[in-house]
């Protein structure tokens, strides 16, 4: 029969192993005799007992090490950690005394002159709870190791798996911004179109421009909140060829300094779901103002709902509250109260990396 070579490795990575624990053990009862008795027996190292020992120690060890991966192919699941120990202490405590009682009858019987009966005589209980002490020890404090490892890779796994989720959720988000924005951009522009041929030429050139802003913003995390406000103006400044005097707007963009960031496009969004659910007309103006206060941009707009308003997307608001939420612990603040309308949007300053 040809030996595996993965499993000779793992035969003599064990064998090994065993040796070394034995090592160590016998390491330890010489200190602790040397401490008590301040001499040690080196005479006791060359006998039978000393040889009899370093075996319990290898075999202990190989016998404990297969048991415990047999109990974890058969119960995988690592939450079940309860269930291993339960048919690890007594499976060890079992293949040990078997262990014992075996070497001690190859030394002792086959090897010796004892009879068999004589043998079974001679057994001491006091070996047995040694050993298997020992061995529990050994094993449970393997266990132990392994359960600290596992626990670890599982928390890495997890913050991985996290960190993947987050990643894909954000893009998905992002990639809702460019269908959004262009499905109403295109509303605007059939509206100018009945109204205003004239406007609807100078809407679609400026629109142009403004797509490509989009285009260049709408994969990044975070860009500056001044740059954010220009475009905003410029966004503001094409509705207005559509809303003309119904629409007023006030931007106060003197406090805004150069590390704060806000996420990209959530001033249009915004301002966007001002005009969809708002009437806006020279009778009924719609006012909306953009100013700082404190680590905030706020956008509001004073509220007069449209009687009739088409099925929402859902993508402006709740969009700009997912993407912060993937960057941030700081909340978007939302405000409903006395005719007025307010979202806050928190601005961050990107950390540099060391």
């Amino acid at each position: 029969m040809q030996v595996n070579n993965t499993d000779m490795k793992a035969f003599l990575k064990s064998l090994l192993l065993g040796i070394v624990i034995s090592a160590g053990i016998s390491l330890l009862f010489s200190a602790y005799y040397l401490i008590t008795y301040g001499n040690l027996d080196i005479q006791f190292y060359k006998s039978r007992g000393a040889q009899i020992g370093m075996i319990y120690g290898v075999m202990g060890y190989m016998l404990n090490s297969n048991l415990a991966a047999y109990i974890h192919s058969k119960v995988p699941d690592d939450n079940h950690w309860r269930k291993r120990l339960s048919y690890f202490i007594p499976g060890s405590i079992l293949v040990t005394v078997l262990m014992v009682f075996v070497v001690n009858c190859f030394f002792q019987v086959i090897f010796g002159k004892l009879s068999f009966s004589e043998f079974l005589l001679r057994q001491h209980l006091g070996t047995y709870i040694m050993t298997t002490l020992i061995a529990l020890v050994v094993g449970l404090g393997f266990y132990a190791f392994y359960f600290y490892k596992a626990y670890k890779n599982a928390q890495i796994q997890k913050q991985k798996q996290i960190a993947g989720n987050a990643t894909a959720q954000f893009e998905s988000l992002k990639n809702q911004i460019d269908p959004h924005f262009l499905f109403n951009s295109l509303n605007v522009l059939t509206g100018l179109i009945e109204e205003s041929p004239e406007k609807a030429v100078d809407f679609t050139t400026s629109l142009s421009r403004i797509y490509r802003y989009v285009l260049e913003q709408k994969d990044k995390e975070l860009v500056p909140a001044q740059q954010e406000l220009k475009f905003a103006q410029i966004f503001l400044n094409l509705l207005r060829l559509r809303f003309e005097e119904a629409l007023v707007v006030e931007i106060d963009d003197s406090y805004i300094e150069e590390e704060e960031n806000i996420i990209p496009l959530s001033l249009q969004l915004l301002i966007e779901n001002a005009i969809k659910h708002n009437v806006v007309s020279t009778v009924r103006k719609l006012h909306i103002r953009i100013v700082k206060k404190d680590k905030y941009l706020y956008v509001s707009n004073n509220l007069q709902p449209k009687e009739t308003l088409g099925e929402s997307t859902g993508i402006g608001l709740s969009n700009i509250i997912n993407r912060y939420h993937l960057l941030t612990t700081e909340e978007v603040i939302i405000k409903d109260q006395n005719g007025n309308f307010e979202v806050g949007l928190p601005l961050l300053a990107i950390k540099s990396k060391l």
